[in-house]
C-alpha cells in the first residue's frame, strides 16, 4: 500500500525512469528536498523522533498499516525514521529516541525487508550512511 499523493510526498519528484547510477544520484540530489512537513502525521512523527506518538498512534489503530510506504521514493516507515535521524542529525541531541522507534515499529509488525524504489531497505540506509568500509576499501 503506497501512501503517495500530493498530501504525503515529502517534497520529493520521480522523474522518467532512469539507469541506477542516475538513480544513486536523483536519491542524494533530492534529499536536499525532503520536506517532512508534506508527510503524513504518523510519518512527521517517525521523522522526528516522537516516539510517544507514533506508539500512540499505534496503540490507538489511527496508524496506517506499517506495511505501507510513502513518498515518491516509496519509503517505508522504518526507513523514514533512519532518514528523520540523518536529515535532522544537526537539530537533535537524543538518537535514542529513533532507535526507541525502530525497536516498536519492528515489534508492531514494521517489515524489515520493505525496499524503497531503488531497492533499499532501512538496514540499507543505516549502512550506506555509518562510513562502514571493509578492510579492501568496499
Amino acid at each position: 500500500m503506497n501512501l503517495t499523493g500530493p498530501q504525503h510526498d515529502s517534497g520529493l519528484i520521480i522523474t522518467p525512469r532512469r539507469e541506477a547510477r542516475d538513480c544513486a544520484i536523483l536519491l542524494y540530489t533530492q534529499l536536499s528536498e525532503f520536506n517532512p512537513n508534506k508527510l503524513s502525521m504518523f510519518a512527521f512523527a517517525c521523522v522526528c523522533g516522537n516516539y510517544d506518538a507514533v506508539k500512540e498512534a499505534i496503540e490507538s489503530g489511527t496508524a496506517p498499516d506499517l506495511i505501507a510506504t510513502q513518498t515518491p521514493f516509496q519509503y517505508g516507515f522504518l526507513v523514514i525514521t533512519v532518514l528523520g535521524a540523518r536529515i535532522r542529525a544537526r537539530w537533535s541531541d537524543n538518537m535514542h529516541r529513533r532507535l526507541h522507534i525502530l525497536n516498536y515499529l519492528i515489534g508492531s509488525g514494521a517489515p524489515l525487508d520493505t525496499p524503497d524504489i531503488f531497492g533499499y531497505t532501512a538496514l540499507c540506509q543505516v549502512y550506506a550512511n555509518t562510513g562502514y568500509r571493509d578492510d579492501e576499501g568496499e
